[in-house]
């Protein structure tokens, strides 16, 4: 594919007259030449100058003998701006970065487009990298150092501060520093910190803060927004489960259409590159359904004491309940929700085998004694 590049000592002659395309026509030590750096079909910014006057521009390099520079998009010349219709005679054709797509940079520099910072190293080091150094003389502990800040208009059109994301430093010490990541959004109107990584995971108003590494401190979680429902209760009043009630409970898992933002390799008028968004794969929906609900439908005879008993004596773990080898295979990974749902399920059992028990024990105390004979 196409791209806009920049290299150094590039510069060639030319001899071309006209508004068209112009003929590159060699360059001389120490320079090089634009096909071999630029290379062909590649855009470039160049310049082209003689004695009398001068053109700036994005061009395109198209290999031929000669190879040529078409201009594509004039930025500046002293034709007013447009192609200068060059006459006979020898003039200079180079790559140079025109004043025009330079940002002026300060210290509040706005850039009104998407910017990209890319790197083509193949090897197996990480980057490219954006570095935020504050570089104060008198560093302290809960120091702020450095952040990202998302800011949007409101219904007002007033612009508004919806999210950050900003690093603290915990303890300064050598050797043995410590910082935490805050991630910080807005509700109802108040930014505040929901949540913070150090060493593990605090979420929103957790106590006892961080419990260690690859921990998570929440103040409730949920698995996939699943419900949890005691439906074994249902099916021993009612002698059956609502599936299509508990298959709505689960909500359906949606993998979001992924959109890249994807180099034209064309510049706008001021040189700046033009990036367009496509959608690289459509949004996936799974219909889910409420497994374990499904699973106790079709073993309804778990209900029964004594099938119950009978199975987890066969299988060495509770019905509901993953088995060793469930565990194994699965490497300890089974979503929390599941278990829960696991262990609601057999505590509901458990309450439906004691109130059958409590009825045979009902029955034989109210039951009449044996006739003890003559």
């Amino acid at each position: 594919m196409s791209s806009t590049r920049l290299a150094d000592f590039v510069r060639e002659t030319t001899t071309t007259t006209g508004t068209g395309a112009v003929d590159l026509d060699g360059a001389t030590s120490p320079f090089r030449t634009f096909l071999s750096t630029i290379g062909a079909t590649n855009q470039c910014l160049y310049t082209i100058q003689d004695d009398d006057d001068f053109e700036t521009g994005i061009g395109t390099v198209n290999a031929g003998t000669p190879p040529t520079l078409s201009r594509n998009t004039v930025l500046e010349s002293s034709n007013g701006d447009a192609a200068v219709s060059w006459p006979a005679g020898t003039r200079n054709v180079f790559v140079a970065m025109p004043s025009k797509v330079l940002p002026m940079l300060d210290e509040t520099s706005i850039f009104t487009a998407d910017q990209e910072i890319r790197s083509s190293d193949g090897g197996s080091g990480s980057g490219p990298f954006i570095v935020l150094d504050r570089d104060s003389p008198s560093p302290a502990v809960n120091d702020l150092i450095g952040g990202i800040k998302f800011r949007g208009n409101d219904a007002a059109v007033a612009t508004f501060l919806y999210a950050m994301i900003l690093v603290q430093i915990l303890d300064l010490t050598a050797a043995s520093e410590d910082s935490q990541l805050l991630l910080q959004t807005t509700v109802a109107g108040a930014l505040a910190t929901r949540g913070r990584i150090h060493d593990g995971l605090v979420m929103g108003a957790a106590t006892s803060g961080d419990k260690g590494p690859g921990t998570g401190n929440f103040v409730a979680a949920y698995d996939d927004g699943v419900i949890l429902t005691p439906y074994p209760l249902e099916a021993e009043l009612t002698g059956s489960i609502d599936l299509q009630a508990m298959d709505d409970g689960v909500p359906d898992f949606v993998e979001p259409e992924v959109v890249e933002r994807v180099d034209t390799g064309v510049l706008d008028e001021f040189g700046r590159r033009i990036m367009e968004e496509r959608v690289t794969t459509p949004e996936q929906r799974t219909v889910r359904e409420h497994l374990p609900a499904r699973r106790l439908a079709e073993n309804m005879d778990e209900l029964d004491l004594a099938n119950y008993a009978a199975k987890w004596r066969a299988s060495g773990h509770l019905p509901a309940l993953p088995s060793r080898a469930q565990w194994i295979a699965a490497k300890g990974k089974i979503p929390m929700g599941r278990l829960v749902q696991s262990l609601m399920e057999e505590i509901s059992k458990q309450a439906i085998h004691d109130a059958q028990l409590h009825e045979r024990l009902t029955a034989l105390e109210t039951a009449a004694p044996p006739d003890p004979g003559p």
